[in-house]
């Protein structure tokens, strides 16, 4: 089990993401999420990829389908709800994952399996998943999407995600913080830190708040 990807939801259809293409972030390809009702703006570093993540259909987001993941509620902005996910890949789909799940099968997977959602958080802890073996964004489809670096620097060392939550960790994301160079903590803001490249990251970028991230490198 390792790191695919980390969304961050965003209630302005996107227009944030700007901010990093403004800084120098070199940027992929997007795309709309048939029936989950989202659309995305991509980063893609050498070894993870970063998603702008907001609601494009308000209808199909509330829906039966795929309210249980709560991506409405989190990119509205409401005080008390995360507006994180991380998105996970293992080699063999038949791998037992180390905490309970919920399968999530929207259209946009065409038939290649569902997402497996942990089970045990609410919105306001970020939402841990799983992606089919093949679906994510590093397969085959996106081997030419142009790679973001800062200074040269493209490779995700180490990830700290921040929430301002005020429960337990529950068990997927206690799971998830076994990962090596992951670390999710509670603090007294929502932050999600990169820190890219070999270097003693001693220079820093943060481009709260309109969007909770900031680069170390």
């Amino acid at each position: 089990m390792e790191l695919d990807h980390l969304f961050l939801c965003v209630g302005d259809r996107g227009r944030c993401g700007d901010l990093l293409t403004e800084f120098g972030l070199r940027e992929g390809s997007g795309n709309r999420h048939e029936g989950q009702g989202t659309a995305n703006r991509r980063f893609f570093f050498r070894n993870l990829m970063l998603e702008i993540l907001w609601v494009e259909d308000e209808e199909e987001a509330r829906s039966p389908l795929t309210a249980p993941m709560g991506l409405w509620e989190r990119c509205g902005g409401e005080e008390g709800r995360s507006p994180f996910g991380i998105g996970l890949r293992v080699q063999d789909p038949e791998e037992v994952l180390p905490f309970p799940i919920w399968e999530f099968c929207p259209p946009y997977l065409g038939g290649r399996g569902c997402i497996r959602v942990g089970c045990g958080a609410g919105t306001e802890e970020p939402l841990v998943f799983c992606i089919p073996a093949g679906a994510g964004p590093y397969g085959e489809r996106n081997a030419s999407q142009p790679k973001a670096e800062v200074a040269g620097a493209g490779w995700v060392r180490e990830v700290e995600l921040r929430s301002k939550q005020g429960v337990p960790l529950s068990g997927p994301l206690e799971a998830v913080n076994g990962l090596a160079g992951f670390r999710a903590f509670r603090g007294d803001e929502d932050l999600l830190t990169l820190r890219l490249g070999p270097g003693p990251g001693t220079r820093r970028r943060c481009f709260a708040p309109a969007l909770p991230l900031e680069l170390r490198w």
